[in-house]
């Protein structure tokens, strides 16, 4: 279940890239993503990316994202526009992005996951999302990956097949709606 949003994605790199002084290694940036990503699917059975995971050697990464930071991802422009690489592993700000997509309750998710890891370093933030249960389960062989799939996401995240059927439910009107009113305006 996807349908990636690099507009919102780029909105909330950018808080978090803000939120570090401008500056932010890409593994700190991975992770601090994905955390919030999971966390917000586990209380609003909503996830803020909307991304695909995978499992790599650091634990799981948003995969689209990913995608976005090697300057190989589907971004529309959004993501170059605001951010780009500084050296081989570093990210910096380099215009604001608006947050106009984001809900109250995801920036205080992105706000609050900066926070809480502020203190540990990029590898013992790696190695806290080794104790996923979804990474656990797909735990690649060293230098590969392996695709996360959504119901081990939402194992992960203590959620069930009820929610699952709401997510599912619920992110179909949200594309038939979002596709409405696109053709409205074509």
């Amino acid at each position: 279940m996807s349908a990636f949003d690099p507009i919102k994605t780029t909105q909330a790199a950018g808080l978090l890239i803000s939120l570090h002084g401008g500056n932010i290694t890409r593994l700190r940036l991975l992770k601090l993503l994905y955390i919030a990503d999971r966390e917000c699917l586990a209380e609003t059975l909503r996830p803020i990316t909307w991304d695909s995971a995978v499992a790599m050697d650091n634990g799981p990464v948003l995969s689209n994202t990913y995608d976005l930071i090697k300057g190989t991802g589907p971004s529309g422009g959004d993501w170059d526009r605001h951010i780009r690489a500084l050296g081989s592993r570093c990210m910096t700000l380099v215009s604001d992005a608006d947050v106009d997509r984001l809900s109250r309750h995801e920036m205080n998710k992105l706000r609050d996951v900066a926070k809480r890891f502020d203190e540990l370093d990029d590898y013992e933030l790696a190695d806290y999302t080794h104790d996923f249960q979804e990474w656990i389960q797909n735990k690649p062989d060293k230098g590969t990956c392996n695709p996360i799939s959504f119901d081990d996401r939402l194992a992960g995240a203590g959620l069930g097949d009820d929610e699952k059927q709401r997510i599912i439910r619920d992110r179909t009107e949200d594309i038939a709606f979002a596709q409405m009113i696109q053709e409205v305006r074509a």
